[in-house]
């Protein structure tokens, strides 16, 4: 078991007027932000609205780097935790990204809007429909996630939106978002974390009451995890 917090995170937002392939597929966004108190509302959104001036779209995605180089061994099971905060209307699933100029070396920039790769080999999840507000949301990693711990340094993911931003749908007269934190936050206890080989009562660091849910099921209703 291993816990690995977020060395560098933030989100990346796009907004305009016009259509909806002009903003979900630009390849810069309209600002990146690691946000000063660590926490946004908006990590992950998708925007539509039309009027007069005809329709408008934003789309908001947020970006984890970590460092693995101490992960030596092969893992079974690969996690990442994201604290919630407000709305939680939106599904989600996490992505291969090379934001951060692919290794950690700069910091996130408006042109790594479009830096991740989505579809077979390239999705690091399955869709997460569920969001807490108030926890721990605990996302499954799968296999080419972790086929990329044994063989690179880091580790580096885009969370978005999935009907419709990963869907490449566009959205009609409604807004998902879900907020986050981030690794600037003061401490580590609403931190991004990988979590290897974890399961729900075995968290490094994190309290049970700070851990809202687990693959998507609330903590409240898990009596036990593989018997324990």
């Amino acid at each position: 078991m291993a816990v690995i917090y977020a060395g560098k995170s933030g989100y990346i937002y796009k907004s305009a007027s016009g259509t909806w392939a002009s903003v979900r597929d630009a390849s810069s966004g309209t600002a990146a932000a690691a946000p000063l108190n660590g926490e946004s509302s908006n990590g992950v959104r998708v925007f539509h609205t039309s009027g007069r001036g005809g329709a408008s779209y934003s789309v908001y995605r947020s970006f984890f780097y970590f460092d693995v180089s101490s992960i030596t061994s092969s893992a079974s099971s690969l996690t990442l935790n994201v604290y919630g905060k407000a709305n939680g209307t939106a599904d989600v699933i996490a992505v291969k990204s090379t934001a951060f100029g692919g290794d950690g070396g700069t910091p996130l920039a408006d042109s790594d809007f479009d830096n991740f790769t989505t579809g077979s080999g390239e999705d690091f999840s399955s869709e997460i429909s569920t969001w807490s507000t108030s926890g721990y949301n605990s996302i499954p990693l799968n296999a080419t996630a972790i086929g990329h711990t044994h063989v690179d340094d880091h580790l580096i993911i885009c969370l978005m939106e999935y009907d419709h931003d990963h869907q490449d749908t566009a959205p009609s007269s409604e807004t998902l978002q879900n907020g986050l934190h981030y690794d600037n936050e003061s401490g580590t206890d609403k931190d991004p974390y990988l979590c290897f080989d974890c399961y729900a009562n075995d968290v490094i660091g994190v309290a049970s009451a700070n851990i809202g849910k687990v693959n998507g099921v609330a903590a409240a209703n898990i009596g036990k995890v593989i018997g324990v």
